[in-house]
């Protein structure tokens, strides 16, 4: 019981110093340029930021499938080619979105969605499309990933768009880390660097990458980065279903 305790004790005092510093999850300021790929997905109406994507061809983008569990296609607006929501991007409207046929919304396996949009993608220095990795990212390997979420677990997703380096986490032990959560597949894989590092809310469906080559897709986490993984879908796991329905990629 002491020891449960201590833990709880420890985990409280490293969020109240991530909360006051106001640092995205140990993430800092994206490049220009470092993630043509990058997508903010937003509401049509207010521009409010949702979750994020990767342009994979130039009508497709990659994505969770739980963002747009019954979302409307009018509803729905893709930003690329900007790290500053507040600064221009291009704006591309939705036609068509394709769930992988066997998504569990409760456990989150085969998280994975690919987003039509209405019109083709005009690539430039600042949007580009993502390469697909097809070998199996083991635990300690270095990835990057980038995102618009939120800062801590009560902010608001942010303009400005964030980039982290995580270390890859053996899936066995990630397993047994959310042994008392849920179950968790090899579908997945999972990274973990510390305690105030990691993802948040808004960060869904934002590409994880070595290099330029997409490894995985967020997908869930026991936010914000409070000691738990953060687990994706690993790209690598669903090629035959990607290009089934994105030919171009």
């Amino acid at each position: 019981m002491k020891q449960k305790i201590v833990i709880i004790c420890i985990l409280l005092y490293f969020i109240q110093v991530n909360e006051a510093n106001q640092r995205i999850v140990g993430g800092s300021d994206a490049a220009t340029n470092s993630a043509p790929y990058a997508v903010s997905f937003q509401g049509a109406l207010l521009g409010n930021h949702v979750c994020g994507g990767a342009i994979i061809s130039n009508r497709n983008i990659i994505s969770a499938a739980h963002c747009f569990v019954d979302a409307k296609l009018q509803d729905i607006v893709a930003v690329v080619g900007t790290v500053d929501l507040t600064e221009g991007g291009d704006r591309y409207n939705v036609s068509k979105i394709i769930f992988h046929k066997d998504y569990n919304a409760t456990s989150k396996e085969h998280d994975l969605a690919i987003i039509f949009t209405a019109k083709k993608i005009k690539f430039s220095n600042t949007i580009n499309r993502v390469n697909f990795i097809q070998r199996y990212v083991k635990g300690g390997e270095t990835l990057t990933f980038t995102g618009y979420g939120a800062t801590t677990s009560e902010g608001d997703s942010v303009t400005k768009l964030q980039t982290i380096n995580l270390t890859v986490l053996n899936i066995t032990t990630c397993k047994f880390a959310y042994r008392n959560i849920r179950e968790l597949f090899d579908s997945q894989i999972c990274t973990f660097n510390a305690i105030g590092q990691g993802t948040c809310h808004g960060d869904s469906g934002g590409p994880l990458v070595v290099g330029s080559s997409l490894v995985g897709i967020a997908s869930f986490g026991v936010p914000c980065a409070v000691g738990y993984p953060d687990v994706f879908t690993r790209t690598s796991s669903y090629i035959p279903w990607i290009a089934m329905h994105a030919p171009d990629i």
